[in-house]
């Protein structure tokens, strides 16, 4: 916000002064400030339609602690926020101790609460099929690192949950040779946070080796591609995931034919 320019000599008119939707302002010089209690009655003290460069700058001073407090106190109208939200937006508008006067006083109130935030984010992520080890590092971004005792009260990363996610992966990955698939599974698990070891076994049982739809699967591939059957496709062939056996037999059958 810009100072007002037009100040007579050393001090500034008053245009109004007073308190509405729960703050405290001043309007000097069709230029509005929000004040504390403190200034605002320093400046009602004051008795007099003007005020001197020193008290105006504190007004100033005030208005960017007070007006940083006051989009906060909307904005939680609207949102949940952490205690390290709250840092975050005011580490640059005021000191340490008023930051945390003022998250004191949040909570004292009521309006934030960091337990209620970690159960939300452990349910919104865990809804939209993410893993323990994804949701943990969630909390410790969000400064939520204190509530991680909250994760053993959710039933995270069960069966159906697996096997719903790992059903989708099956209908992707039904083209691809059964190591291909197995790493896919393994892969997507992994970067949503799942715990491994817990669902390899899932994985291993979901999607399990077929021979015969493996030979299927080299037949097509060879059906499709224009390729000289020599050494060579016995290594591109393995190297691509198809079993050694099933790419022996097909292989075999060709050079019979």
């Amino acid at each position: 916000m810009k100072r007002p320019c037009d100040n007579i000599g050393s001090e500034y008119l008053i245009d109004d002064l007073g308190y509405h939707d729960n703050y405290y302002y001043v309007v000097i010089q069709n230029h509005k400030y929000i004040l504390s209690e403190a200034v605002f009655q320093k400046i009602s003290r004051n008795g007099t339609r003007k005020i001197d460069v020193a008290l105006f700058n504190d007004v100033v001073c005030d208005h960017k602690m007070n007006k940083a407090k006051h989009n906060l106190l909307m904005l939680l109208k609207t949102r949940s926020l952490t205690k390290q939200d709250i840092r975050l937006r005011l580490f640059n508008k005021m000191s340490e101790v008023v930051i945390k006067e003022f998250i004191k006083e949040l909570e004292q109130a009521e309006l934030i609460n960091d337990r209620q935030c970690a159960r939300d984010v452990i349910s919104y992520y865990a809804q939209n099929g993410f893993g323990i080890h994804y949701i943990k590092r969630k909390l410790i971004e969000k400064g939520l690192g204190q509530e991680l005792d909250l994760l053993s009260l959710f039933d995270l990363e069960n069966d159906d949950i697996i096997n719903e996610q790992l059903m989708r992966i099956k209908q992707k990955n039904v083209n691809l040779p059964y190591q291909r698939q197995i790493e896919q599974a393994l892969t997507f698990f992994y970067q949503r946070g799942f715990d491994l070891e817990v669902v390899k076994p899932i994985i291993t049982e979901g999607i399990p080796f077929i021979y015969h739809d493996e030979v299927k699967l080299i037949q097509d591939y060879l059906r499709n591609r224009q390729v000289t059957r020599d050494e060579v496709l016995f290594v591109t062939l393995l190297k691509l995931g198809y079993n050694k056996d099933a790419v022996t037999e097909v292989l075999s059958n060709d050079e019979q034919e």
